[in-house]
């Protein structure tokens, strides 16, 4: 058991090393996203329904009431990825700076699905919208935002954002060339998920919360469990 999970942290970071040999402008950026079943378009959630969502109504009646909570009744992109934190539907779609949390969204959920690990070369220079814009002023086609916004989360999980111009563009469509993908087979989820906890990547650490703390707990207990039920 040892081996295979040694073997597998191996073979993904294998995986990383090649994705950073084709980043070869100073400018180039390796960002992640993992999903937990391989099938998943790349695509946000506002556009995978696009018939009945309309995002903007959504985030304007969003803005209007999150008034109370504090927050600004203005239409920014800074005030959509908080909207998208918190689980609204929009035009964004959740990447990360960091591989092994990728691995572990990919890994958590669905035990019966094959999953996978997607990773973009970003160019800062074209890629990325550097400056918090309003909502009505997005151009066409998918760019990067990465928010400013002091929300916990979304720093431990290093997290950024792509942003979907209409939101029915799918990036596996769109930007496939600079594209790469990892592949984790359903059988060894379970692995990874043991092998991310070694390396301090659980529920504690991407949720670093009281609900984070108590998700972790149950979840090790849990996979411990199915592994030794597995063995014997």
């Amino acid at each position: 058991m040892v081996q295979i999970a040694t073997q597998i942290i191996i073979d993904f970071m294998t995986f990383i090393d090649d994705c950073h040999r084709n980043a070869v402008n100073i400018s180039d950026n390796i960002v992640f996203r993992g999903v937990s079943d391989i099938s998943y378009p790349l695509q946000p959630k506002a556009g995978r329904n696009s018939s009945i969502i309309n995002d903007s109504v959504i985030f304007s009646n969003w803005l209007h009431i999150a008034a109370i909570y504090g927050i600004s009744n203005t239409p920014t992109l800074e005030n959509l990825a908080i909207a998208q934190h918190h689980g609204l539907t929009t035009r964004l779609l959740d990447w990360t700076d960091n591989p092994l949390v990728a691995l572990f969204f990919a890994c958590n959920q669905q035990p019966d699905k094959n999953a996978a690990v997607y990773a973009y070369k970003l160019d800062y220079k074209n890629d990325v919208i550097l400056l918090d814009t309003s909502f009505a002023s997005l151009s066409d086609g998918i760019k990067f935002y990465r928010p400013r916004c002091s929300i916990e989360r979304i720093v431990r999980q290093q997290g950024l954002f792509s942003v979907h111009t209409p939101p029915q563009l799918d990036i596996r469509e769109i930007l496939k060339d600079n594209l790469q993908i990892f592949q984790v087979p359903a059988a060894l989820k379970n692995n990874y998920m043991l092998r991310l906890q070694q390396l301090g990547i659980d529920y504690h650490f991407v949720f670093p919360d009281m609900d984070g703390l108590c998700k972790k707990l149950s979840d090790t207990f849990e996979r411990i469990s199915n592994r030794e039920v597995a063995t014997n």
